[in-house]
């Protein structure tokens, strides 16, 4: 049997070069499947770390991308009567924050620092950095959903209102 590959100039390739050269046998394919799977795995990106949540918030809002912005938090625990106000306060949090890292040159850095880390419950601090050397720092409240984690918006309520 013979192959014509056009890919490969045209050169002819009969079917036992084809299976020598291109021929793994399967405790060749399972050697080389776990030499990979450690890179694979350190590799691969991961959302479910509360850190990762609060880089996500401001990658979001750098973005311009609202709804992004939005999946990070979470509406668990908030009242009937504060759960109306919650689509205008985002949108007030993102816009504000977006109106002033763009007054500030950009955002240089967000570093954060996981403080407490239980089951369902995580506190990050944040440091917040522009291109213009403003800086802030503070604190947030994440909880573990179904989904992963998500910031607490029931605390920023209770401040709001």
């Amino acid at each position: 049997m013979t192959f014509v590959c056009s890919s490969w100039g045209g050169s002819f390739l009969t079917f036992g070069a084809f299976r020598a050269h291109f021929y793994f046998s399967l405790p060749r394919l399972m050697s080389l499947f776990l030499l990979c799977l450690p890179l694979v795995l350190y590799c691969a990106p991961t959302h479910d770390s509360p850190e990762q949540v609060v880089q996500k918030l401001y990658k979001s809002v750098i973005d311009n991308s609202f709804d992004s912005f939005v999946s990070c938090f979470s509406v668990k625990g908030i009242d009937q009567k504060h759960l109306k106000r919650v689509p205008e306060l985002l949108r007030e949090m993102f816009d504000a924050t977006h109106m002033k890292l763009q007054c500030r040159g950009g955002l240089q850095s967000v570093e954060t620092t996981v403080l407490k880390r239980e089951t369902n419950v995580a506190v990050v601090s944040v440091r917040v950095t522009s291109v213009d050397g403003w800086a802030d720092t503070g604190t947030t409240n994440l909880i573990r959903e179904e989904d992963g984690w998500k910031i607490d918006l029931s605390e920023l309520l209770v401040l709001r209102f």
